[in-house]
């Protein structure tokens, strides 16, 4: 079917998902323990990894990945109970795997929270297709689930579409409003001001951030891309309004091609479900 080979081609990979629930069922099954140690197998190797549920202080934390020589792969789950988030996280230890990198965009953000910079971090997200893919699998699993149990059978597309439609509405993750292709333009510095932007691209490109949180890594891709535009190593408040103009340009890029993606993975499960 259709939706199969377009489910195949965006990352929406059925084994990821089978280790998902087998690990899910695990964890559910023995809620004294907090940490917990499993295998992961794909065609690269077989790893072993540590998953630890913490609640966090944020409300908006549902969960992160790292990854360290020395400690190996942790996924860090704030809800035992969160199925689709554990998915998520799965899909960067994937991918982890394969490209034995984290992304600088995904360090970028961490590092941006840190430094209270979280009115545009979630952006930050929208420069990374690999956060894309793992976000996308992650609201396909809830809205498989969520349709196989309250779906009526023989429910004709429209009403799926509507079923779809419900649920997105509720859910505990509005992110994917993000990918909503609209007629209003993304600007950076209408969510923050100069002053704030400015403090960003410095620690970004400086290194100020490196250097405060003693971290071995660098952010090489966000860095290097603003690094270019301005042609400068270090930022310079003269070439502030191109920086912006350019970071606005691939934020918006981005949102329409990941708004069609998403859009038809949602028309891929209403293909898959309606009659």
């Amino acid at each position: 079917m259709k939706y199969i080979k377009l489910f195949e081609k965006w990352g929406i990979n059925s084994e990821i998902e089978s280790y998902a629930k087998e690990y899910f069922e695990v964890i559910n099954d023995d809620t004294k323990r907090d940490r917990f140690n499993f295998l992961y197998k794909n065609d690269k190797g077989n790893y072993y990894f540590d998953l630890t549920i913490r609640k966090s202080d944020n409300a908006n934390k549902l969960g992160y990945f790292t990854y360290n020589k020395k400690m190996g792969w942790t996924i860090n789950l704030s809800n035992r109970g969160d199925y689709s988030t554990l998915l998520h996280e799965l899909k960067h230890l994937d991918r982890h795997t394969r490209v034995k990198k984290t992304s600088s965009i995904r360090k970028a953000k961490a590092w941006s929270d840190k430094l209270e910079y979280s009115k545009v971090s979630y952006l930050l997200y929208l420069l990374d297709p690999d956060e894309f893919e793992a976000k996308l699998h992650s609201y396909y699993a809830d809205i498989d689930i969520y349709l196989s149990e309250n779906l009526p059978k023989n429910t004709e597309k429209p009403l799926v579409l509507k079923y779809i439609k419900n649920f997105l509405a509720s859910y505990k993750d509005n992110s994917y409003q993000l990918y909503k292709r609209n007629s209003s333009y993304i600007k950076i510095e209408n969510i923050a001001d100069e002053d704030y932007l400015k403090r960003l691209f410095t620690a970004l490109i400086d290194g100020d951030v490196v250097k405060k949180y003693t971290l071995k890594y660098s952010l090489k891709k966000l860095g290097t891309m603003i690094k270019s535009i301005i042609g400068l190593n270090y930022f310079d408040e003269a070439h502030y309004n191109k920086t912006i103009k350019y970071i606005n340009k691939i934020l918006n890029m981005n949102v329409t091609k990941f708004g069609k993606k998403f859009d038809s993975m949602c028309y891929g499960l209403v293909d898959k479900y309606g009659i």
